[in-house]
């Protein structure tokens, strides 16, 4: 279980940066803003499901 949530972790990570990077060349502030809200709060979820 603990490996498999790491690797979705790091998966979300990886959209995370791809999401950035995409954002920056479209300079859409807002959709990076909502997609690092998600992320954060889907990483919290994982480590309350956790503990």
């Amino acid at each position: 279980m603990w490996s498999l949530n790491v690797e979705n972790v790091l998966a979300l990570w990886i959209l995370l940066a791809m999401s950035l990077y995409v954002g920056k060349k479209k300079k859409s502030q807002k959709n990076v803003r909502w997609l690092s809200v998600y992320g954060t709060s889907y990483i919290w979820v994982n480590i309350n499901i956790l503990v």
